[in-house]
């Protein structure tokens, strides 16, 4: 790379290359010494200025080179991934079929140099989908309530029922869906879910006065920059079911075999 540099560099000042070398090679980080060598004066200005546009214009196609190559490698490297992963299935059902049941129930084949062995494991699927269904149909509801002034902030405001809420959400959901396709959300779909509310306003409309609901907030801002995404976090799902021996509709754990090989 360095003789590529240097070669690519021989119509710019040879003080101008050296220093982006030792710039490359310290990966990017520029000493006071160096960044003193780089600092443009009156009397060396048009200099520097034809070294820097020639130096910068070098070093942006070696830019597009480096991401273009990044590119092909991501490529190769996730279709090299995929024959892997198809080897490991092929490997897997092999030894589920005609391996040989050790202590822990799993399956075992010896080879010559290795052993291969089946795992069973717990894991969890989420329907992305239907989460972000829930979501919508969490936030269409609230927003019919939000329309009726139902949550404004005082003190006679109560929290929201509970079973009130899915009622309707599930009635206004399962309108759109024949009687087999409907499905009936749970508190326990509403508790393992997570969203994630933002928004990008100037600082100065932090001294407004904000409504004290974060709904009311979201609404507020609906127009503006504010976003809003759902958290599918495998591994909290996985928690709540196990840690609450809960049945959702939006996830669920089955079990999953994997190849260890030694």
């Amino acid at each position: 790379m360095m003789e590529a540099i240097n070669e690519s560099l021989y119509s710019i000042d040879y003080k101008l290359s050296n220093i982006i070398n030792e710039i490359i090679e310290n990966g990017g980080e520029i000493t006071d010494e160096l960044a003193e060598q780089l600092e443009i004066n009156q009397e060396n200005l048009k200099l520097k200025l034809g070294n820097y546009r020639r130096a910068i214009a070098e070093l942006s196609a070696r830019i597009d080179y480096c991401k273009n190559e990044k590119t092909r490698i991501d490529v190769l490297s996730k279709s090299r991934q995929r024959v892997v992963d198809r080897l490991k299935a092929a490997m897997l059902d092999a030894v589920i079929k005609y391996g040989d049941e050790n202590k822990s129930g799993n399956k075992v084949i010896d080879l010559v140099d290795s052993k291969l062995m089946s795992r069973a494991s717990t894991v969890c699927e989420v329907d992305t989908n239907l989460v972000l269904e829930l979501k919508d149909a969490t936030f269409d509801r609230l927003r019919e309530l939000w329309n009726n002034n139902m949550l404004l902030d005082s003190n006679e405001l109560q929290s929201i029922d509970v079973d009130s809420f899915l009622n309707t959400l599930n009635a206004n959901f399962n309108a759109e869906y024949s009687e087999e396709n409907q499905i009936n959300f749970t508190k326990d779909d509403l508790e393992s879910t997570n969203v994630e509310i933002k928004f990008n306003i100037p600082l100065i409309k932090l001294l407004d006065k904000l409504n004290y609901d974060i709904v009311n907030t979201y609404f507020n801002h609906e127009d503006t920059d504010g976003s809003l995404s759902v958290d599918i976090d495998k591994t909290r799902y996985k928690n709540y079911i196990l840690n609450r021996e809960a049945k959702l509709n939006v996830a669920r754990l089955c079990e999953n075999q994997t190849l260890t090989i030694k």
